[in-house]
């Protein structure tokens, strides 16, 4: 099958579950809805050098702003929406794909190789997830970075070709523009590689890398000084949130076990691809070894030392592993296609054959289809499960399908970014405004959806419940008892 046919199979394959009820559920709380108020309140002050929360320099999400820049661009495109913060994840999800597809099949003559990488990747659960493809969140953005610039510096090693060592450069300032310090994990994996390589030397000989690396070094340290020109106390956050404390130590009490991500691959994130990448490999390490040997170490070397490098911090998430997966699709693609070309010269007979790639098939299927159910049939954070009832009825009241005209909402709106958000969006067209729980008067119309909150004001006033959806219950306040 020619190449641009394999390319279109791709394409029409990886969309379902990149783009399916991709606003199918509220904004999520945390990241995805920090940035999403970060970005509606650039499009409204157009301050596009500090991000803001509640108008005021954020000084607890202090990463660059560049996806915050793309979510505001959403929001411009397409309103104030759940679609237009998820869209930017969705594009930069099938870019990846794309770039993905571009290197295997340039750099090995493979189409079907390269197909099979992307399919494999968009099949993954650590991949296509919350926190990941599906939501707007720094992590799709950083992993298109570091895969853009871990294959531009293979390149550049393997073939001395100076442009992909300035691309490099360039995905590599793109990444720490996107999240910080976690731009950099694959660094030691580079170092490594190209001590293997014996090139360390014709590295630093380049008049290239030192372009590169001013290149890099000018725009980060720009970017860092006017900031903390323009938000004194930005470069001590920094420091406290992303270099010294998050790598350091356990903050905000995610704190787990040196093995956390190895398992977490294990038992879900690549439960599917797990024992097809290294049963193949373990059969037939000479011939991936002798097809393409380059390539292959230069994964395995990338990935293992880049789960070391995760797997050593302080703070540990479960997304933090996001950049790996595009690189164990490749190594699960190169085990796949070593067992195809191995069936093709086989001399075992036809049913045996056939019964083989339909094993494989159903390899594929079984993941893909799983993957994808659950991107028509999203699920939610369970442990924050109040939270996620109130942002879907603010949601639905967005859609015109709640009133909440003239309503009153209290601290434990404010707490919650993704509230914040729907409630701004809304507040001038319906009304809404913030009041004290212990100051309401009778007539107000309050929301509340934290049960402490509710038995505080059942406590409290005298009321009525005019309209409830879950945990979430509007109050008519008559008076205090």
């Amino acid at each position: 099958m020619k190449p641009l046919y394999w390319l279109f199979l791709m394409l029409i394959i990886v969309s379902i579950p990149i783009f399916a009820h991709l606003d199918e559920l509220p904004l999520q709380l945390w990241d995805e809805s920090r940035l999403a108020v970060n970005a509606l309140e650039m499009t409204q002050t157009g301050n596009m050098l500090v991000t803001t929360y509640e108008y005021l320099p954020d000084m607890w999400n202090v990463k660059p702003p560049l996806m915050v820049w793309l979510i505001a661009a959403s929001m411009k495109l397409f309103g104030y929406n759940e679609f237009a913060v998820r869209f930017p994840s969705a594009i930069i999800t099938l870019l990846t794909c794309m770039f993905l597809f571009r290197f295997m099949h340039k750099n090995t003559g493979n189409a079907r190789l390269a197909f099979l990488s992307c399919i494999i990747l968009i099949s993954c659960e650590g991949y296509v997830r919350l926190h990941g493809t599906r939501t707007g969140d720094y992590d799709v953005l950083l992993t298109l970075c570091t895969t853009a610039y871990l294959f531009n510096y293979y390149l550049f090693i393997e073939n001395n070709s100076n442009k992909h060592l300035l691309y490099f450069f360039i995905f590599l300032t793109l990444a720490v523009f996107t999240k910080s310090i976690a731009g950099l994990m694959f660094l030691p994996a580079l170092l490594l590689y190209t001590l293997w390589k014996k090139k360390l030397f014709s590295v630093f000989k380049t008049k290239y890398f030192y372009l590169g690396l001013l290149v890099f070094i000018a725009v980060l340290v720009s970017y860092y000084l006017m900031r903390e020109d323009k938000n004194p106390g930005y470069l001590q956050s920094v420091w406290d949130n992303e270099l010294g404390g998050r790598y350091g130590s356990a903050i905000e009490y995610h704190k787990e076990k040196p093995n956390f991500y190895l398992l977490q691959l294990i038992q879900h994130k690549y439960k599917y691809w797990m024992l097809i990448t290294i049963l193949p490999i373990i059969f037939f390490y000479n011939k991936i070894k002798n097809d393409l040997s380059p390539l292959f170490h230069f994964l395995l070397l990338s990935s293992l030392s880049f789960l070391l490098v995760i797997s050593n911090a302080g703070t540990k998430l479960s997304w933090y592993d996001m950049p790996v997966y595009p690189l164990l699709a490749i190594i699960t693609a190169l085990s796949i296609e070593c067992l195809i070309s191995l069936l093709s010269y086989n001399t075992m007979q036809i049913k045996a054959k056939v019964f083989t790639i339909f094993i494989i098939i159903l390899a594929f299927l079984i993941p893909y289809i799983d993957v994808t159910a659950k991107c028509f049939t999203p699920e939610y954070d369970k442990f924050y499960e109040q939270n996620h009832y109130m942002a879907f009825f603010m949601a639905r009241a967005l859609r015109g399908q709640q009133n909440i005209n003239n309503c009153i909402f209290t601290g434990d709106s404010k707490r919650d970014q993704n509230i914040v958000f729907y409630i701004n969006i809304q507040k001038e067209e319906k009304g809404l405004r913030y009041k004290n729980l212990l100051q309401l008067d009778a007539g107000d119309k309050v929301v509340l959806f934290y049960k402490a909150q509710i038995d505080s004001l059942e406590d409290m006033y005298s009321s009525n419940i005019t309209d409830s959806f879950a945990n979430v219950k509007v109050f008519q306040i008559n008076g205090k008892k």
